[in-house]
């Protein structure tokens, strides 16, 4: 990873490297949105039209410019301080300002997180914050940083954790105490805990929402390994599993003073500061023996393959091609790998760039980088979006031009141009305090030399056109890469199957764990007795067995935002997937129609296709419907449970489901008085609980005429039917999804 464009110092190994490659994404994008709307355009020098008479025109050669050679990057005195008990400090006065301001760096990370706790290391670094201290509430703790306009954030990355605070120079005496506070006296309220394992699950939810995030991620896992602490995911199991305890062990485990240092930079007397840190931190005691670990070890082993990820609703493809790096940042050859990254793919002179979009018109944005990290060999990437049609003319043109690099040297011009493009831009690393400070604090966490930014200058302008093709030969393999392609497959003009052996990725995010048994993998005695015992309650199996569908009328109430609305709700279930679900308010009507996989909503103002998160959603809840769950009762696999309050449970296994079901019935009448399941929500995992009441005869047919439905131990409503009707008649032309 090249030192202009990398991410923050605390967050720098491979999940930083995802962002990093999204944010790419983005910036070359903005850019490029940035030249169209001024009406810029990279052209080559052309001679001016013939002014109008009376005009004044002054003519020059820029390419005739000279420019003075680059001064050493000057950075401000930094005083470096070891506390008695480990904790150290990288200070420099700044008083340009009346802000004091901190930032600590944490020898702890997600990379040494359980693997069945993925989520642990970044929620234990938001509720450190949110979820208050010892001594004070969330509420108290919020409350005296606002009183005095002041900031303290926390949170835990990769292989680093982060903490900073910000405050009036004034208020100093005030905020440190309670910064020193949040790192050694989290108490992780129980409330927050909860609050932030929803919140990582609601992203859970959406991460299939971005076509940058979704190739960025599964090509991680290729480059690395699904189950590598380099390319791992947060899941809904991963995130449950995690408790408040938890948090405290991975806090007591890595928080320690000598496992911590702080960059203080602001409007105070160096010497004063470093007394009063003496003084905030003084009762945190060092640990002994303590060492951080060791990042775990990256396997480097490259292989060809093609895989892809079909996504409906995209116009253009997404295309990425990497493998894993080599070199660490102190390896004598990062130096070189940064020239040929910006011969490679670092701008729009880049061969990438020219080739693709500027010769060949085939992408928008472009890009290439080697990255590397400080301790552990970082990854090489090439991507590109073009449209659909261009898909596979995209993929080789860009592993034509990575080839390129292996077999042609960079002219003197390409030489030049690189150098000087990372040479101009460097000083930008290093305009503020906080910047400089940060880095200081980065090379003393990874063992790096005081001088290491002194010698990244000094090592590219040494570079040679000849190292470049050195390091691009011994590093760069484009044959031995990894090929991700994510886009519409019937928009392709020729089937990426052409460029080789296609792995199709389902993307279909899971709602249990794979291979870990949540239903019964077998009926057990006692199972089939007690259901059979609900089915003779309720009627008896053929009867059950000859239901074909169900139509309700009902009075409903729904719950939304907190507030009950009547609805009047017509309902036929039309077994196994045919739903038309229409609903009747005061501003009008609303009609849901699922047929197969497909679904499509209608109201007044028009109609529209239903999502198929919703579709599959609707048809995953028709299993509340016991006429329909109990028709099914030669599919499912059963297995009684323990009772629990009064009542028997019986889990039930269905093959169409993501997890079990539970039906609570009551041991007396046999019939049931609730089930549980829980569903892949639009916003995450739901789950549900419908309570079944007033028991009316219905043909042959015991059915509950009453329900009532929450979600995620929130009410959502309840229904009262007028009108059940089993095998009722009606028109085909329901379920027609046509406009």
């Amino acid at each position: 990873m090249q030192e202009r464009t990398q991410v923050p110092d605390w967050n720098t190994t491979r999940t930083s490297q995802r962002l990093e490659l999204i944010r790419q994404m983005k910036r070359l994008l903005f850019t490029l949105l940035l030249l169209s709307v001024s009406g810029c355009a990279l052209i080559a020098p052309q001679q001016l039209s013939t002014p109008e008479e009376g005009s004044l025109v002054i003519q020059y050669d820029v390419t005739a410019l000279e420019f003075p050679p680059l001064r050493d990057v000057a950075l401000p005195e930094v005083e470096e301080v070891e506390l008695p008990n480990g904790l150290k400090l990288f200070i420099t006065e700044d008083h340009s300002l009346p802000r004091v301001s901190i930032s600590a760096r944490i020898g702890a990370g997600a990379l040494w997180e359980p693997a069945d706790k993925v989520g642990l290391a970044g929620i234990t670094g938001t509720v450190m914050r949110s979820g208050g201290t010892t001594s004070l509430s969330p509420d108290e703790l919020n409350l005296a940083l606002e009183n005095v306009g002041a900031s303290i954030e926390t949170s835990i990355g990769d292989d680093s954790g982060f903490a900073f605070m910000s405050t009036l120079t004034e208020h100093i005496d005030t905020v440190l105490p309670l910064f020193a506070d949040v790192l050694m006296n989290p108490a992780f309220d129980a409330g927050q805990v909860e609050l932030a394992k929803t919140r990582v699950k609601s992203g859970i939810s959406r991460r299939n929402d971005n076509p940058q995030g979704i190739a960025t991620r599964e090509l991680f896992k290729l480059v690395f390994g699904a189950d590598s602490p380099y390319a791992r995911d947060t899941e809904y199991w991963t995130i449950d599993a995690i408790s408040r305890d938890d948090l405290d062990a991975f806090h007591q485990q890595y928080f320690h003073p000598n496992n911590t240092s702080l960059a203080v930079w602001g409007d105070f007397d160096a010497t004063e500061m470093a007394n009063k840190i003496r003084v905030a931190f003084g009762e945190w005691e060092r640990a002994n023996g303590f060492e951080r670990p060791e990042a775990p070890p990256v396997d480097t082993s490259r292989e060809s393959t093609l895989h892809f990820v079909q996504k409906d609703d995209v116009t253009q493809s997404t295309v990425l091609i990497g493998h894993p790096g080599e070199i660490q940042r102190n390896d004598p050859d990062y130096f070189p790998v940064i020239v040929m990254n910006e011969i490679l793919g670092g701008g729009f002179s880049s061969r990438l760039f020219q080739t693709v979009r500027t010769d060949l018109g085939l992408a928008y944005a472009v890009w290439g980088n080697y990255s590397a990290d400080y301790e552990t060999p970082g990854v090489f990437y090439a991507g590109t979006f073009t449209k659909s049609e261009s898909t596979t003319d995209a993929v080789r043109a860009m592993q034509d031009v990575i080839g390129s690099m292996r077999t042609t040297a960079p002219s003197e011009e390409e030489l030049f141009q690189a150098k000087e493009a990372y040479l101009n831009s460097f000083i930008f690393n290093f305009d503020t305090k906080q910047e400089v400070l940060n880095r200081q604090m980065t090379y003393g966490y990874y063992g790096y030399p005081a001088d290491f930014v002194q010698q990244i200058k000094a090592g590219v302008e040494a570079v040679t056109a000849e190292d470049v093709q050195r390091v691009a030969q011994r590093y760069l393999y484009p044959d031995e890469a990894h090929i991700l392609v994510l886009g519409n497959a019937a928009d392709f003009s020729e089937p990426i199957s052409s460029l080789g052996e296609v792995a199709e990725i389902d993307i279909t995010i899971p709602l249990q764990q794979p291979g870990v048994e949540h239903a019964p993998t077998a009926s057990n005695v006692e199972g089939v007795l007690l259901l059979n015992r609900v089915i003779e309650a309720l009627g008896s199996r053929r009867a059950f067995a000859e239901v074909k569908a169900v139509r309700y009328e009902a009075e409903t109430q729904a719950v939304m935002g907190g507030q009950a609305i009547e609805l009047q709700t017509e309902a036929v279930f039309d077994f196994p997937d045919r739903i038309y679900v229409k609903q009747r308010t005061r501003a009008g009507a609303f009609e849901i129609i699922v047929n197969g996989s497909e679904g499509v909503m209608r109201s007044a103002g028009g109609a529209q296709a239903a999502p198929a998160a919703l579709v599959s959603q609707i048809r995953d809840q028709i299993y509340m419907d016991l006429a329909y769950l109990l028709s099914r009762a030669d599919d499912l696999v059963v297995a009684a449970q323990d009772g629990k309050d009064g009542l028997d449970i019986l889990q039930i296994g269905v093959s169409d489901l993501d997890g079990p079901l539970f039906l609570y019935i009551d041991p007396e009448s046999s019939r049931p008085v609730k089930l549980q399941m829980t569903l892949a929500g639009m916003e995450g995992p739901q789950e549900m609980l419908v309570f079944y009441d007033d028991y009316r005869q219905t043909g042959a047919l015991l059915l509950p005429y009453a329900t009532r439905q929450v979600t995620n131990g929130e009410e959502g409503g309840s229904s009262v039917s007028s009108l059940v009707q089993i095998n009722p008649e009606f028109d085909d032309a329901l379920f027609e999804l046509g406009n």
